[in-house]
């Protein structure tokens, strides 16, 4: 199994920074501060744990896709974002600013993730969104084969 340590050269709010990445998609799930992702890089299968450490970010990854993801997480958690010219003007966004430190806007480099089940709200009922996500989320881990997350195989 690839692991990655990212050193951090600031704090980062993992939880916060890749929440709109886990909401409403039972492939992506926060639990006891670990961050379980099941997806394809590159049309190959992943899956990936992610947790903060002191002054890093630690990914384990499983399935074809492994080494690829890892790859990515400085862009999943901001690291090359560089905040030294951001100066919030208005009042409250200034104060959310400085409240979360650890806020950052990371990329995933995979659009389809948060455009697909955009459209499919709006076209289908929640429900049937959240059964098709575990359906598709179910063969993802089956092509993956488990690991990090329970069950498997």
């Amino acid at each position: 199994m690839p692991t990655r340590e990212l050193p951090l050269d600031r704090p980062v709010d993992l939880r916060g920074t890749l929440i709109g990445i886990i909401s409403g998609d039972p492939s992506r799930r926060w639990d006891r501060g670990v961050l379980r992702v099941a997806g394809r890089v590159d049309g190959e299968p992943f899956q990936v744990s992610l947790r903060t450490v002191p002054g890093a970010v630690v990914g384990e990854a499983w399935g074809p896709g492994a080494d690829e993801v890892l790859a990515r997480l400085p862009d999943w958690v901001g690291e090359d974002d560089d905040p030294s010219g951001f100066e919030p003007v208005e009042a409250r966004l200034a104060d959310l600013h400085r409240r979360h430190p650890g806020l950052r806007i990371g990329r995933q480099g995979r659009p389809w993730d948060h455009v697909v089940p955009a459209i499919l709200g709006q076209k289908v009922t929640t429900t049937e969104t959240c059964l098709l996500y575990t359906s598709d989320a179910a063969d993802e881990h089956r092509d993956v084969g488990g690991g990090g997350g329970g069950g498997g195989g």
